[in-house]
Protein backbone atom coordinates (compact mmCIF):
# COMPACT_ATOMS: atom_id res chain seq x y z
CA UNK A 1 0.00 0.00 0.00
CA UNK A 2 1.75 2.88 1.60
CA UNK A 3 4.99 3.35 2.67
CA UNK A 4 4.06 3.36 5.90
CA UNK A 5 2.40 0.47 5.75
CA UNK A 6 5.11 -1.82 4.51
CA UNK A 7 9.13 -1.95 4.00
CA UNK A 8 11.02 -3.31 0.83
CA UNK A 9 10.05 -6.71 -0.47
CA UNK A 10 13.26 -8.18 1.36
CA UNK A 11 12.21 -6.82 5.07
CA UNK A 12 8.79 -7.66 4.18
CA UNK A 13 5.50 -6.18 4.74
CA UNK A 14 4.72 -5.09 8.66
CA UNK A 15 1.60 -3.37 10.37
CA UNK A 16 0.24 -0.24 10.36
CA UNK A 17 -0.22 1.76 13.43
CA UNK A 18 -4.12 1.17 13.33
CA UNK A 19 -3.55 -2.78 12.73
CA UNK A 20 -1.11 -2.91 15.31
CA UNK A 21 -3.40 -1.25 18.03
CA UNK A 22 -6.30 -3.42 17.24
CA UNK A 23 -4.27 -6.54 17.58
CA UNK A 24 -2.51 -5.40 20.62
CA UNK A 25 -6.36 -4.76 22.26
CA UNK A 26 -7.27 -8.05 21.45
CA UNK A 27 -4.34 -10.09 22.07
CA UNK A 28 -3.50 -11.17 18.76
CA UNK A 29 0.15 -9.80 18.52
CA UNK A 30 1.98 -12.56 18.66
CA UNK A 31 -0.20 -14.62 15.85
CA UNK A 32 -0.59 -10.88 14.15
CA UNK A 33 3.96 -11.43 13.85
CA UNK A 34 3.52 -14.83 12.20
CA UNK A 35 0.89 -14.22 9.88
CA UNK A 36 2.16 -11.00 8.68
CA UNK A 37 4.94 -13.48 6.94
CA UNK A 38 1.96 -14.49 4.65
CA UNK A 39 1.49 -11.34 2.89
CA UNK A 40 3.86 -10.97 0.28
CA UNK A 41 4.49 -7.78 -2.88
CA UNK A 42 4.61 -10.61 -5.68
CA UNK A 43 2.29 -12.94 -7.41
CA UNK A 44 2.59 -16.74 -6.32
CA UNK A 45 2.02 -18.90 -9.53
CA UNK A 46 -0.25 -20.33 -7.91
CA UNK A 47 -1.99 -17.47 -7.55
CA UNK A 48 -2.18 -16.40 -11.19
CA UNK A 49 -3.52 -19.78 -12.10
CA UNK A 50 -6.13 -18.65 -9.64
CA UNK A 51 -7.17 -15.04 -11.23
CA UNK A 52 -7.22 -16.44 -14.92
CA UNK A 53 -9.97 -18.48 -13.94
CA UNK A 54 -12.15 -16.00 -12.33
CA UNK A 55 -15.21 -14.62 -13.83
CA UNK A 56 -15.59 -11.33 -10.97
CA UNK A 57 -13.04 -9.45 -9.73
CA UNK A 58 -14.77 -6.85 -6.13
CA UNK A 59 -12.36 -3.88 -6.41
CA UNK A 60 -12.66 -1.24 -3.62
CA UNK A 61 -11.57 2.32 -4.00
CA UNK A 62 -11.94 6.48 -3.12
CA UNK A 63 -14.00 8.62 -5.25
CA UNK A 64 -13.09 11.90 -6.04
CA UNK A 65 -14.66 13.70 -2.06
CA UNK A 66 -12.74 10.75 -0.51
CA UNK A 67 -15.50 8.32 0.45
CA UNK A 68 -14.74 5.20 -0.46
CA UNK A 69 -16.67 1.98 -2.85
CA UNK A 70 -16.65 -1.16 -3.32
CA UNK A 71 -17.45 -2.19 -6.80
CA UNK A 72 -17.67 -5.11 -9.16
CA UNK A 73 -15.59 -6.02 -12.09
CA UNK A 74 -16.52 -8.89 -14.42
CA UNK A 75 -15.87 -10.41 -17.72
CA UNK A 76 -15.09 -14.15 -19.25
CA UNK A 77 -12.62 -16.54 -17.31
CA UNK A 78 -8.80 -14.42 -18.68
CA UNK A 79 -9.92 -11.31 -18.00
CA UNK A 80 -7.93 -10.80 -14.95
CA UNK A 81 -4.02 -11.42 -16.81
CA UNK A 82 -1.18 -11.40 -14.61
CA UNK A 83 1.58 -9.46 -16.87
CA UNK A 84 4.41 -10.60 -14.54
CA UNK A 85 4.82 -11.07 -10.76
CA UNK A 86 3.91 -7.69 -9.59
CA UNK A 87 1.39 -6.51 -11.82
CA UNK A 88 -1.94 -7.76 -13.19
CA UNK A 89 -4.56 -6.32 -16.38
CA UNK A 90 -8.10 -6.56 -15.72
CA UNK A 91 -9.84 -6.09 -18.97
CA UNK A 92 -13.06 -4.34 -17.17
CA UNK A 93 -14.60 -1.33 -15.87
CA UNK A 94 -17.32 -0.90 -13.37
CA UNK A 95 -20.73 -0.33 -15.20
CA UNK A 96 -22.03 2.81 -16.59
CA UNK A 97 -23.24 4.83 -13.35
CA UNK A 98 -21.00 3.31 -10.76
CA UNK A 99 -19.29 5.65 -8.29
CA UNK A 100 -15.76 4.17 -9.69
CA UNK A 101 -16.37 3.92 -12.68
CA UNK A 102 -14.46 7.44 -14.10
CA UNK A 103 -12.30 7.22 -11.01
CA UNK A 104 -10.45 3.87 -12.14
CA UNK A 105 -10.70 4.68 -16.07
CA UNK A 106 -9.09 8.28 -15.78
CA UNK A 107 -6.35 7.77 -13.48
CA UNK A 108 -4.16 6.69 -11.04
CA UNK A 109 -5.73 5.39 -7.62
CA UNK A 110 -4.71 2.83 -4.84
CA UNK A 111 -6.91 0.20 -4.55
CA UNK A 112 -8.09 -3.05 -2.63
CA UNK A 113 -9.20 -5.96 -4.31
CA UNK A 114 -10.46 -9.54 -3.56
CA UNK A 115 -11.11 -12.44 -6.33
CA UNK A 116 -13.50 -14.95 -4.76
CA UNK A 117 -14.59 -18.17 -6.03
CA UNK A 118 -17.58 -18.39 -4.29
CA UNK A 119 -18.20 -22.32 -5.65
CA UNK A 120 -14.74 -23.76 -4.11
CA UNK A 121 -14.68 -20.60 -1.07
CA UNK A 122 -11.06 -19.92 -2.31
CA UNK A 123 -10.61 -15.89 -2.19
CA UNK A 124 -7.48 -13.92 -2.89
CA UNK A 125 -6.81 -10.00 -1.92
CA UNK A 126 -4.52 -8.25 -4.28
CA UNK A 127 -3.65 -4.51 -3.09
CA UNK A 128 -2.15 -1.99 -5.21
CA UNK A 129 -2.33 1.08 -7.17
CA UNK A 130 -4.49 0.77 -10.76
CA UNK A 131 -3.76 3.05 -14.20
CA UNK A 132 -5.66 3.23 -17.14
CA UNK A 133 -5.22 0.50 -19.53
CA UNK A 134 -5.54 -0.46 -23.18
CA UNK A 135 -4.55 -3.84 -22.94
CA UNK A 136 -6.28 -6.29 -25.25
CA UNK A 137 -6.70 -4.03 -28.45
CA UNK A 138 -9.32 -1.09 -27.72
CA UNK A 139 -10.93 -3.10 -24.78
CA UNK A 140 -10.66 -0.26 -21.56
CA UNK A 141 -9.40 -1.75 -18.43
CA UNK A 142 -7.23 -1.52 -15.33
CA UNK A 143 -3.27 -2.10 -14.87
CA UNK A 144 -2.67 -3.18 -10.72
CA UNK A 145 0.51 -2.85 -9.84
CA UNK A 146 0.70 -4.96 -7.03
CA UNK A 147 2.00 -4.14 -3.09
CA UNK A 148 0.40 -6.71 -1.08
CA UNK A 149 -0.82 -10.49 -1.95
CA UNK A 150 -2.36 -13.01 0.22
CA UNK A 151 -5.21 -15.24 0.77
CA UNK A 152 -7.39 -16.06 3.31
CA UNK A 153 -9.31 -19.22 4.72
CA UNK A 154 -12.68 -20.44 3.07
CA UNK A 155 -14.98 -19.05 6.63
CA UNK A 156 -18.11 -17.72 6.17
CA UNK A 157 -17.71 -18.00 2.38
CA UNK A 158 -21.47 -19.24 1.28
CA UNK A 159 -20.64 -21.32 -1.93
CA UNK A 160 -22.32 -20.75 -5.25
CA UNK A 161 -22.10 -21.43 -8.69
CA UNK A 162 -21.84 -18.97 -11.36
CA UNK A 163 -22.56 -18.62 -14.85
CA UNK A 164 -22.53 -16.06 -17.59
CA UNK A 165 -26.08 -14.40 -17.78
CA UNK A 166 -27.82 -13.49 -21.03
CA UNK A 167 -26.02 -10.83 -22.65
CA UNK A 168 -28.18 -7.62 -21.77
CA UNK A 169 -26.54 -3.73 -20.64
CA UNK A 170 -26.99 -3.04 -16.79
CA UNK A 171 -29.45 -0.96 -16.24
CA UNK A 172 -29.67 2.91 -15.13
CA UNK A 173 -28.18 3.50 -11.52
CA UNK A 174 -30.01 4.59 -8.82
CA UNK A 175 -27.96 7.31 -6.62
CA UNK A 176 -29.74 8.87 -3.51
CA UNK A 177 -29.34 9.60 -0.06
CA UNK A 178 -31.56 6.72 1.37
CA UNK A 179 -31.78 3.44 1.55
CA UNK A 180 -35.40 2.35 -0.36
CA UNK A 181 -37.23 -0.87 0.99
CA UNK A 182 -36.03 -2.91 -1.03
CA UNK A 183 -32.32 -2.13 -0.29
CA UNK A 184 -33.43 -3.05 3.01
CA UNK A 185 -34.75 -6.07 2.39
CA UNK A 186 -31.79 -7.39 0.52
CA UNK A 187 -29.22 -5.88 2.99
CA UNK A 188 -31.54 -8.09 5.73
CA UNK A 189 -31.53 -11.11 3.54
CA UNK A 190 -27.58 -10.93 2.44
CA UNK A 191 -25.30 -14.01 3.22
CA UNK A 192 -22.57 -12.19 1.52
CA UNK A 193 -21.31 -8.54 0.99
CA UNK A 194 -17.89 -6.31 0.65
CA UNK A 195 -16.21 -4.17 2.47
CA UNK A 196 -13.38 -1.77 1.25
CA UNK A 197 -11.56 0.35 3.53
CA UNK A 198 -8.48 2.50 3.83
CA UNK A 199 -5.58 3.62 6.22
CA UNK A 200 -4.50 6.97 6.95
CA UNK A 201 -2.12 7.11 3.94
CA UNK A 202 -5.06 5.93 1.67
CA UNK A 203 -4.01 2.61 0.78
CA UNK A 204 -7.11 0.34 0.20
CA UNK A 205 -8.49 -3.18 1.13
CA UNK A 206 -11.04 -5.18 0.17
CA UNK A 207 -12.86 -8.23 2.36
CA UNK A 208 -15.70 -10.44 2.41
CA UNK A 209 -17.98 -10.58 5.08
CA UNK A 210 -20.04 -13.70 5.07
CA UNK A 211 -23.04 -14.97 7.74
CA UNK A 212 -26.36 -16.19 7.74
CA UNK A 213 -29.15 -14.41 6.16
CA UNK A 214 -30.25 -11.81 8.78
CA UNK A 215 -26.60 -11.43 10.30
CA UNK A 216 -26.62 -7.44 9.29
CA UNK A 217 -29.24 -5.26 10.41
CA UNK A 218 -30.46 -1.91 9.22
CA UNK A 219 -31.82 0.59 11.67
CA UNK A 220 -32.60 3.88 9.54
CA UNK A 221 -29.61 5.03 7.97
CA UNK A 222 -27.31 2.81 10.19
CA UNK A 223 -25.90 -1.03 8.66
CA UNK A 224 -24.78 -2.88 11.86
CA UNK A 225 -22.57 -6.54 11.11
CA UNK A 226 -20.91 -8.58 13.65
CA UNK A 227 -16.89 -9.49 13.50
CA UNK A 228 -16.63 -13.11 13.54
CA UNK A 229 -13.28 -14.50 14.89
CA UNK A 230 -11.14 -14.69 11.63
CA UNK A 231 -7.33 -14.52 10.89
CA UNK A 232 -6.19 -12.52 13.12
CA UNK A 233 -4.78 -9.99 10.73
CA UNK A 234 -7.61 -7.26 11.78
CA UNK A 235 -6.85 -5.17 9.07
CA UNK A 236 -10.53 -3.87 8.41
CA UNK A 237 -10.43 -3.32 11.93
CA UNK A 238 -7.30 -1.83 11.90
CA UNK A 239 -8.53 0.67 8.81
CA UNK A 240 -11.73 1.52 10.60
CA UNK A 241 -9.09 2.62 13.72
CA UNK A 242 -7.57 5.39 11.96
CA UNK A 243 -9.71 6.32 8.94
CA UNK A 244 -13.92 5.44 9.15
CA UNK A 245 -14.64 5.75 5.82
CA UNK A 246 -15.72 2.33 4.63
CA UNK A 247 -18.03 1.20 1.36
CA UNK A 248 -19.99 -1.79 1.21
CA UNK A 249 -20.97 -3.84 -1.65
CA UNK A 250 -24.24 -6.50 -1.61
CA UNK A 251 -25.18 -8.73 -4.49
CA UNK A 252 -28.56 -9.99 -5.38
CA UNK A 253 -27.45 -12.86 -6.46
CA UNK A 254 -30.92 -13.86 -8.39
CA UNK A 255 -31.04 -10.55 -10.08
CA UNK A 256 -27.50 -9.36 -10.49
CA UNK A 257 -27.90 -6.50 -9.45
CA UNK A 258 -25.24 -4.28 -7.02
CA UNK A 259 -26.37 -2.30 -4.21
CA UNK A 260 -23.39 -0.01 -3.08
CA UNK A 261 -22.68 1.95 0.18
CA UNK A 262 -20.53 4.01 1.34
CA UNK A 263 -20.23 5.87 5.01
CA UNK A 264 -18.29 6.38 8.18
CA UNK A 265 -18.00 2.99 10.39
CA UNK A 266 -17.04 2.11 13.83
CA UNK A 267 -15.90 -1.03 15.63
CA UNK A 268 -18.08 -1.37 19.14
CA UNK A 269 -15.48 -3.42 20.97
CA UNK A 270 -17.73 -4.25 24.05
CA UNK A 271 -18.63 -7.91 24.10
CA UNK A 272 -21.76 -6.60 26.19
CA UNK A 273 -23.53 -4.86 22.87
CA UNK A 274 -23.41 -7.58 20.27
CA UNK A 275 -26.44 -7.79 18.96
CA UNK A 276 -25.62 -11.01 16.63
CA UNK A 277 -25.40 -14.60 17.29
CA UNK A 278 -21.11 -15.71 17.24
CA UNK A 279 -20.06 -12.20 16.89
CA UNK A 280 -17.20 -10.97 19.17
CA UNK A 281 -17.83 -7.41 18.42
CA UNK A 282 -20.21 -5.14 15.96
CA UNK A 283 -19.56 -2.70 13.13
CA UNK A 284 -21.78 0.03 12.69
CA UNK A 285 -21.86 2.12 9.26
CA UNK A 286 -23.54 5.08 8.95
CA UNK A 287 -25.12 5.70 5.53
CA UNK A 288 -23.69 8.73 3.35
CA UNK A 289 -25.09 7.42 -0.28
CA UNK A 290 -25.89 4.49 -1.88
CA UNK A 291 -25.93 3.30 -5.97
CA UNK A 292 -28.92 0.38 -6.91
CA UNK A 293 -27.74 -0.67 -10.06
CA UNK A 294 -30.06 -3.55 -11.61
CA UNK A 295 -28.16 -6.16 -13.69
CA UNK A 296 -24.51 -5.08 -12.80
CA UNK A 297 -22.74 -7.90 -12.44
CA UNK A 298 -24.07 -10.06 -15.93
CA UNK A 299 -23.82 -13.30 -13.90
CA UNK A 300 -26.62 -15.85 -13.07
CA UNK A 301 -26.02 -17.81 -9.68
CA UNK A 302 -27.05 -21.26 -8.53
CA UNK A 303 -28.54 -21.39 -4.46
CA UNK A 304 -26.40 -20.82 -1.78
CA UNK A 305 -25.07 -23.78 0.23
CA UNK A 306 -23.96 -21.83 3.57
CA UNK A 307 -20.65 -22.09 4.98
CA UNK A 308 -20.62 -24.59 8.54
CA UNK A 309 -18.69 -21.79 10.35
CA UNK A 310 -21.81 -19.58 10.05
CA UNK A 311 -23.49 -19.08 13.02
CA UNK A 312 -27.43 -18.33 13.64
CA UNK A 313 -27.45 -14.75 14.02
CA UNK A 314 -30.24 -15.29 16.44
CA UNK A 315 -28.66 -17.52 18.84
CA UNK A 316 -27.00 -13.94 21.04
CA UNK A 317 -24.15 -15.37 23.12
CA UNK A 318 -23.58 -18.42 20.73
CA UNK A 319 -20.41 -20.09 20.18
CA UNK A 320 -18.71 -19.94 16.62
CA UNK A 321 -15.41 -22.18 16.02
CA UNK A 322 -12.68 -20.07 16.05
Amino acid sequence: MSAARHTTPIMGHRWHPGEVAVQDRLGATDVASRIVRSIHPELPQVAATFLRDQPMLVVGAADPGGSLWASILVGPPGFIRPTSRTSVDVRALPASGDPLRTVLSEGDAPVGTIAIELSSRRRMRLNGRSRPSTSGGNHRGLTIDLEEVFSNCPKYISARTVSAAPDAPAGQARRSADLTDADVSLIRGADTFFIATSDSDGGVDASHRGGQPGFVHVDGREITFGDYAGNSMYITLGNLEVQPRAGLLFIDFATGDTLQVTGTAAVDFDPAHVTTGGALRMIHLSVDEVVRQPGATGLAWGPAEASRFSPDPAAIGGTIDP
